[in-house]
């Protein structure tokens, strides 16, 4: 004999029983609402194809945890409608799990065994979407929470009542890491720790750059005056300290006439800082539109470097700068911002090397962001245009033609 196998219903789903003049509400407003809320949803419609309709209702109706019944006139005058009541008054006599829950969607006169009964009154316009969101609350079980006391676990009856306030663990889960980052800021935990050298001193505002010499820490500004400082400004961009800790930072003097940019009448910003290894107490400062500036004592006071960028030489905006050659004869390089192109400086005269058709192939408007110099020769990478190496009179393309015109180089660093 062949095993009997019956039909059943998912035990999570909540059944819906209407009339089929109101198929369009329960399926286009109303289920979609409780799907929405991710409450899984059985209507007429999903019944199994070939079953016995009795039967098929009354499995569905036993199988699901609600039932929520829309009752209308057309649903009372139906005697389907009525078996299915019976069911479900049968199921849960005492009404002590819910399992029935009426919806008043339009006046009838209401079936005794249903009138005793709690409903959802949606015939009032003005509270309707009131009480159709409270509706979908009566199936998640948040209504008024019970005292703690009947609680074995006392957690649980925190979570019913944050449920009751609308928690989810979504939004619980994304509140603890929000307050995870409040307390981490709080203490200046990782990844909000002190840094000691740009947070310590607000006496060195709007710093772009720092560069430790080994001998001296100094610090470039982006300038933040509308107007030329008068001469006894100590503030014009540059500060130096001591490396050791429990320094503090001090103002270079700088002559008002190498920084104030005429054409604007405002100071240059300092766009790079650099030394050469052998002689750390000479710094170069490089600034956005008065050229090459250096100190030779530590970042105390700043002279013109001479010579000075001239005519056509002239880097526009410069923004690199790197020292190479030995502390005797050192060689400064320097990258232009706004009109590309490299610049060296040997002892002589400034020389721009992407110029040098013959010796050099490097495009004529690269845009060279990073520098680093090694003895004679330097690394720069640019923007889209490659990475170039370059020493003497020629120059020599590191990476693939493809690969740089795909990569901005940025930052540079040597391993010793």
């Amino acid at each position: 004999m062949a095993e009997e196998r019956k039909v059943s219903y998912d035990s999570g789903a909540v059944y819906i029983s209407y009339s089929p003049e109101d198929i369009d509400w329960a399926e286009d407003e109303l289920r979609p609402l409780l799907e929405k809320s991710h409450i899984k949803v059985l209507t007429s419609e999903d019944l199994i194809t070939g079953a016995v309709t009795s039967l098929s209702r009354e499995r569905v109706i036993e199988d699901t945890r609600r039932t929520i019944v829309v009752l209308s006139p057309e649903w009372v005058a139906d005697q389907w409608n009525g078996f299915e009541a019976d069911i479900l008054i049968h199921t849960d006599p005492t009404a002590m799990t819910r399992k029935l829950l009426p919806v008043l969607l339009r006046k009838t006169e209401i079936p005794p065994r249903i009138a005793r009964l709690t409903l959802r009154d949606l015939t009032d316009k003005r509270r309707y979407k009131r009480r159709l969101a409270q509706l979908v609350r009566d199936i998640e079980d948040v209504g008024p929470v019970p005292p703690p006391e009947i609680f074995p676990n006392r957690w649980e009856w925190y979570w019913r009542q944050a449920r009751r306030r609308g928690a989810t663990r979504g939004r619980v889960a994304a509140a603890c890491i929000v307050l995870l980052l409040a307390l981490l800021m709080a203490f200046q935990i990782w990844p909000f720790q002190r840094r000691q050298v740009w947070l310590e001193d607000a006496r060195v505002p709007r710093v772009a750059v720092i560069h430790n010499s080994g001998s001296v820490l100094v610090a470039g500004a982006v300038q933040n005056l509308d107007a030329c400082p008068p001469p006894e400004a100590p503030d014009k961009g540059l500060w130096f300290r001591s490396p050791a800790q429990g320094n503090s930072w001090q103002p270079g003097r700088v002559p008002g006439r190498l920084l104030c940019h005429t054409q604007k009448s405002d100071l240059s910003d300092i766009n790079a800082l650099a030394s050469h290894p052998d002689v750390p107490d000479t710094i170069y400062a490089l600034t956005s539109h008065n050229g090459l500036i250096v100190s030779r004592d530590g970042g105390q006071s700043f002279t013109a470097f001479t010579p000075e960028f001239s005519g056509s030489s002239v880097a526009s905006q410069p923004i690199g700068l790197a020292v190479g050659g030995s502390g005797a004869q050192p060689i400064l390089w320097i990258s232009g911002g706004r009109d590309g192109g490299v610049w060296r400086f040997a002892g002589h005269d400034w020389q721009r090397m992407d110029e040098n058709s013959s010796g050099c192939p490097m495009p004529t408007d690269i845009k060279v962001w990073v520098l680093l110099a090694q003895d004679d020769w330097v690394l720069a990478g640019s923007t889209q245009q490659g990475l170039w190496r370059v020493q003497g009179d020629g120059c020599q393309r590191l990476d693939a033609e493809g690969e740089g015109e795909q990569l901005d180089y940025r930052f540079l660093r040597a391993v010793r």
